[in-house]
């Protein structure tokens, strides 16, 4: 859908795609959670993530852009009530954490079938720019965060059939199936070849070395699909000399005076000025969600830069101290847990977050709508490790009530999403395609969850909202839809 319709093309507008997504499974979830007799949910956790919920919305509140930035508060919250859903569901179901799972490794096979395919239609597949006129993504980058967080699962099925404890392997995963998952985890390692993301490759390296430690017998096996998939990706080369591992190690090697400055595309200079911004503006409350994209002038003075290439970043600097604080603390929580269960699969499970994480340090995957979708789904999967269900009935009899209520929070927060996106959806919409008039432009701009007169989301003031609404009459003018 985001290919084919042009208002859904901008990384801003996946946002809506992917809430709408997440509040429609939230919506069919409710009964079964409503259903669940055992909630207990752990009373520190809830304390922390509610007050750091708070502390998000009012940073948000207090920025430059509330009514734009309130759009990605309201993604993040959309993404934790679907973690906190697929908690609570799988917990009940084990079954389906194999399900999901299968889905996302589902989601890169298409995408692998879709680049096959492009390649072969594509008059001059070796010259063609593959680093923005791509199929699915705005940009190539932005296809890593999904390797990146779908391999290590190939792991976790490979443990799956490994194992003769497991209920899970002799139902969903029949032993003639590691040999497609021995493709699977080819072809996963000649795509992160491929695409020569260093962030990506990175992160999948630290944990395929981890999951060495956890299964050593299986070294051997992925070690072929490695070279495989090494050699794989050779016979798909392109003119773009850094969509290939191998030849941004030669151009590193060739021009070896360059700083790590340079051959991190500017990441230093970009954490840099974007602590310094951080300490000079706002080292308590920071700039809210998505404040980043209104900064005037940008970081590093690019117009459209948007994210600082780092989660770490990203949280200090749009929400202080505590926005980095409580998301640390609730992480080193889920670790404790996760390795205190003791669980081999689980552990290995744990892997893809951990990928993800590792990748969002030095990227935007928990910024794009895409990389956080996928995250969420993980997350919600490795809750399920970290805090199994406890079937006590002293708790059963206490958790009827918070249980109803819930679903009454739950139910509320999704109305509200609900009716903000689709404010968001309709000005969307009639910003590029429907013929408007004064009085709707100004509407717009007093309550600008999306106004944009250009594809490009000029960035703008919010004191010059008079420049850019005669900007937009005088575009909508030379398309003759005020004549």
């Amino acid at each position: 859908m985001r290919e084919s319709i042009y208002m859904f093309q901008h990384p801003i507008a996946t946002r809506a795609i992917s809430v709408i997504l997440e509040v429609g499974f939230i919506f069919l979830a409710l009964p079964a959670i409503f259903s669940i007799k055992n909630i207990n949910i752990p009373n520190k956790a809830t304390l922390l993530l509610v007050f750091w919920l708070a502390w998000t919305l009012t940073s948000t509140l207090l920025g430059s852009h509330p009514w734009a930035t309130m759009a990605r508060w309201l993604e993040i919250l959309s993404s934790i009530l679907t973690s906190l859903c697929i908690w609570l569901i799988v917990r009940e179901k084990p079954e389906l954490a194999a399900i999901l799972a299968k889905g996302i490794i589902a989601a890169l096979l298409l995408c692998l079938i879709v680049f096959l395919a492009y390649w072969h239609i594509a008059p001059f597949p070796v010259q063609h720019n593959w680093v923005t006129d791509i199929p699915l993504f705005v940009n190539i980058r932005h296809l890593g965060y999904l390797p990146a967080a779908a391999l290590p699962l190939g792991y976790w099925l490979l443990e799956l059939t490994q194992n003769d404890k497991t209920p899970l392997s002799a139902k969903f995963l029949p032993t003639r199936s590691t040999r497609l998952i021995f493709i699977y985890l080819t072809l996963c390692w000649a795509l992160i070849f491929w695409l020569g993301g260093r962030g990506a490759f990175l992160s999948v390296s630290i944990v395929t070395i981890l999951y060495f430690g956890l299964s050593k017998q299986n070294i051997t096996i992925i070690l072929m699909t490695i070279l495989l998939g090494l050699i794989l990706s050779q016979f798909f080369i392109v003119e773009v000399p850094n969509l290939n591992l191998l030849r941004f190690l030669d151009l590193v090697i060739n021009e070896s005076g360059k700083d790590l400055n340079t051959l991190s595309s500017s990441r230093i200079n970009i954490y840099y000025e974007s602590i310094i911004h951080w300490w000079n503006k706002s080292p308590i409350f920071g700039i809210g969600a998505d404040g980043y994209r209104y900064i005037i002038p940008s970081i590093i003075d690019i117009d459209v830069f948007f994210h600082p290439h780092s989660s770490i970043i990203q949280l200090l600097i749009s929400y202080g101290l505590p926005g980095i604080v409580l998301p640390l603390y609730l992480f080193i929580a889920f670790s404790f847990n996760i390795v205190s269960n003791s669980n081999k699969i689980h552990l290995i499970f744990s892997l893809s977050i951990l990928s993800s994480l590792l990748l969002s340090i030095v990227d935007g995957i928990l910024y794009h709508a895409y990389g956080l979708f996928i995250s969420t789904l993980l997350v919600g999967i490795g809750l399920t490790y970290a805090w199994p269900k406890e079937s006590t009935k002293a708790i059963e009899n206490k958790t009827e009530n918070k249980n109803h209520s819930l679903c009454s929070i739950i139910f509320l927060l999704l109305v509200t999403i609900t009716i903000y996106y689709s404010v968001f959806i309709y000005q969307l919409s009639n910003s590029k395609y429907e013929c408007v008039d004064e009085e709707w432009i100004n509407w717009n701009a007093k309550f600008p969850i999306y106004f944009s007169p250009t594809w490009s989301y000029k960035r703008y003031n919010i004191d010059a909202i008079e420049d850019l609404k005669k900007t937009y009459l005088f575009n909508k003018k030379n398309n003759s839809c005020l004549n």
